[in-house]
């Protein structure tokens, strides 16, 4: 939006109108909107205790990081040897295998 843009919207409407809309606006944004990453659901295989899997990822990019979102099984998620631009590996160094588990990958 250009500073001509922004000006003349709010001389055409009420500073309450314009407000409302800016609410709206970003009360509708969501996780993935405001970070650069990437819901990953792995739900059709079951990652055994000790195993290590490799997950596809569209981040266009090197993932920096991943937050465990949610899993069912008594597992440990940790890093796997790689990390690139179209794959991340983990490792179950848990006791258990994991039937289910969401996964965040953060990029910079």
């Amino acid at each position: 939006m250009r500073t001509g843009d922004l000006e003349r919207a709010f001389k055409e409407t009420t500073y309450s109108d314009n407000m409302d809309r800016l609410n709206t606006g970003l009360s509708n944004l969501t996780f993935t909107d405001n970070i650069k990453g990437e819901i990953i659901t792995i739900s059709d295989l079951t990652i055994t205790a000790g195993s290590e899997i490799i997950v596809s990822h569209r981040l266009k990019g090197v993932p920096i990081g991943k937050l465990v979102l949610k899993q069912q099984g008594n597992g440990f998620i940790t890093d796997g040897t790689i990390w690139d631009d179209r794959k991340i590996s983990i490792i179950n160094n848990g006791p258990a295998d994991i039937t289910f588990l969401r996964l965040f990958i953060i990029r910079e």
